[in-house]
């Protein structure tokens, strides 16, 4: 009788098992620059006044008047059974930065860094 109940259970229980999902998403934290923004500067016109219009206020401002933004990347894994979220893992797996540099008051270069 023993197995039997056991055989039942384990029938019921397969469903839920195979129902598991796990998610696995990154994002940005911070300040992300994104290339489609950074599209929107002109090297030799645009003004630490027109980046900081686009990006907001800047992680570190550089004595030589550089902007510098930061975002960290975090992935995200959860589980969920049958619609019911599980706990979720949050692991950083890396570092981004972009500094914007000027000469003469308008923007020079752009010095993009991952980590």
């Amino acid at each position: 009788m023993t197995s039997n109940r056991a055989i039942v259970a384990l029938a019921l229980l397969l469903p839920l098992l195979a129902a598991c999902e796990q998610r696995t998403e990154t994002i940005l934290t911070g300040h992300p620059i994104r290339g489609h923004d950074v599209a929107k500067l002109a090297i030799g016109r645009s003004t630490s006044d027109d980046v900081e219009r686009l990006f907001g206020e800047p992680d570190e401002r550089g004595g030589d008047g550089s902007l510098t933004y930061r975002a960290t990347a975090v992935r995200r894994t959860g589980h969920s059974v049958v619609g019911w979220a599980m706990a979720d893992a949050a692991e950083v797996v890396g570092q981004r930065s972009a500094t914007f540099r000027f000469e003469g008051g308008v923007l020079s270069r752009i010095c993009r860094e991952r980590s």
